[in-house]
């Protein structure tokens, strides 16, 4: 004899096996909680199988949502010049903290941090502009 299991909460259809002889009494089976004999309906394409109740029912199964759509070159590169931007103001954290160093000490900068910041500084001023000018 076949049953056919479902969960407990939802009730969607497990699955079928063959049900055990009872032990105690020859002749009967045994068919543990949420199983039973009805066997459920095929599902076609696009539909499930719960039992609901005393009976199976077909039901839609959800589709999942359509994909993102994959970024345009000017969001990637929007996304370029942001992390640049980032890794510029890592990189000018040493030459300002020189600079500041030596105005502290009423010395004169150091030319390479100055050379240093005035480089990165102009990179940004250019990543910015470029920025600016996208249209995303």
């Amino acid at each position: 004899m076949k049953i056919h299991h479902h969960h407990p909460e939802t009730g969607a259809y497990l699955g079928t096996t063959d049900a055990q002889p009872d032990p105690m009494e020859p002749g009967r089976w045994l068919i543990p909680a949420h199983a039973t004999t009805d066997e459920p309906p095929e599902a076609p394409q696009g539909r499930a199988v719960r039992r609901m109740g005393e009976a199976w029912e077909l039901f839609d199964v959800p589709q999942p949502p359509a994909p993102p759509a994959p970024p345009s070159a000017a969001q990637l590169r929007a996304w370029a010049i942001n992390a640049r931007l980032q890794a510029i103001d890592a990189a000018s954290a040493r030459p300002a903290r020189e600079l500041i160093r030596a105005q502290a000490l009423g010395k004169t900068a150091p030319a390479f941090a100055v050379s240093k910041l005035g480089a990165l500084e102009d990179e940004a001023a250019s990543l910015r502009a470029e920025l600016q000018g996208m249209k995303l």
